[in-house]
């Protein structure tokens, strides 16, 4: 049975101002709903029996009955036999919500990530931002991001200087710093398009047939390859004289700062913010999550690694040893914030490299130079990969299999028996 639908107004739903409310009154398995509208009428328009005789409001009435048909063309012989007048007015409703959708983007974005772990979530802020700043606002339909949007927004990152946050005010203001093309607008609409495709499968449903966000705009696009400059390892030699070097403390940050890539290097290219965040290692293994992946990997990103002799006269000026909480105390004497301190140690290798005439680099350029010269001993790129944990492409794997913690203590002895210490 098809339904019908007719619009109508009741004397009894006269309002205190002494309008009338049109209802669409639906017809369906032998029952019936009645709908109200953002229609009204007066007295003048009615017959005395309370039929509509204004053509005005009439033509109101059928314009709506033609949108409900056309929320409900699709439907089934099945659905026509099976289903009961509510099912159908709630699809009416919710097809004819499609139609004046609108959701913000931002404020999802915000909902989507307040569960995050901070490093996580500040990746996202930072390409939200970004995004931001190329509107000119922090507030976009969802449905007015298209694809040609996006690749105005790629434009928009590869020619924007390198940005930083004014501690101070919170403002964003343009650095001097090289920016590697590419990698920021790379960076950001993987963030932006796994955010979007969350909202599209939390929206739409495709079972009944309702899509709110009809647009892929993310799908497709094209992307280019990151450049390297700024970003490639540094050579064997660098790292040789970095651990050869007999700089006093004191001297410009540059004694602090060596220790504390050199220690990094010597465990797997271990992060700033994790050796700032580690407590004292057991049995000489130092156990810890690593913070820029723990929130994504199925083991929580947990690294095991077995100190080296080697690094024990590095370890003890940052004053292993003497805390029962803490690891290395003497980062945090400068500041309480790890993205501070990685600042300053890269303001003093920085300064380090300009004494001695070497090309400067930042920490990341050590984490790098471990995993090249992992990778030149024959190792399997899947057990560098676990070295520096990265998340990786075997989540099941990484849920099921516990890491090859041996053989990556044996890589790292491999590395690091390349230098003369």
């Amino acid at each position: 049975m098809k339904p019908n639908f007719r619009p109508a107004v009741y004397a009894h739903h006269q309002r205190k101002d002494g309008s009338f409310n049109v209802k669409i009154c639906i017809f369906f398995n032998g029952k019936e709903r009645r709908l109200p509208t953002t229609i009204y009428c007066e007295k003048k328009d009615l017959t005395r029996s309370y039929h509509i005789k204004s053509q005005d409001i009439m033509n109101k009435a059928n314009n709506l009955i033609a949108k409900m048909h056309g929320a409900i063309a699709n439907l089934s012989l099945y659905d026509m036999e099976s289903k009961n007048v509510d099912w159908l007015v709630a699809r009416i409703k919710t097809k004819l919500q499609a139609q004046t959708f609108r959701l913000d983007f931002f404020a999802y974005a915000d909902q989507y990530i307040a569960g995050m772990g901070e490093g996580t979530r500040r990746t996202y802020d930072t390409a939200l931002n970004a995004f931001a700043r190329f509107l000119g606002r922090r507030e976009v339909d969802i449905n007015a991001i298209t694809k040609r949007l996006m690749i105005d927004f790629i434009t928009f990152c590869d020619n924007e200087p390198k940005m930083a946050v004014n501690r101070h005010t919170g403002a964003y203001v343009k650095t001097d710093s090289k920016k590697r093309k590419g990698l920021a607008s790379s960076t950001y609409i993987y963030k932006l398009g796994t955010i979007f495709r969350d909202a599209k499968m939390h929206y739409n449903d495709k079972d009944e047939d309702v899509v709110l966000i009809p647009r892929s705009p993310f799908d497709g696009l094209e992307l280019e390859t990151p450049h390297a400059e700024g970003e490639k390892p540094i050579t064997a030699e660098v790292v040789q004289r970095m651990i050869q070097d007999t700089t006093p403390k004191a001297k410009n940050g540059h004694r602090y700062a060596l220790d504390a890539l050199i220690v990094s290097f010597g465990l797997m290219g271990m992060n700033m913010a994790d050796l700032f965040e580690a407590v004292p290692p057991q049995d000489g293994v130092l156990v810890y999550r690593r913070s820029k992946t723990r929130d994504r990997r199925a083991d929580g990103a947990e690294m095991r690694v077995n100190v080296p002799a080697v690094l024990r006269p590095y370890l003890e000026r940052l004053g292993a040893g003497t805390d029962a909480r803490v690891w290395l105390p003497a980062m945090r004497e400068s500041s309480q914030d790890k993205k501070i301190v990685t600042s300053r140690v890269n303001r003093g290798i920085r300064s380090w490299c300009e004494a001695n005439g070497i090309e400067p680099f930042t920490t990341y350029a050590l984490r790098k130079t471990w995993a090249t010269l992992a990778r030149s001993t024959g190792a399997d790129k899947s057990l560098v990969d676990e070295c520096i944990g990265h998340i990786g492409g075997y989540k099941m794997t990484d849920i099921y299999a516990v890491k090859p913690f041996d053989r990556m203590a044996e890589l790292n002895a491999k590395v690091l028996a390349m230098f003369v210490w």
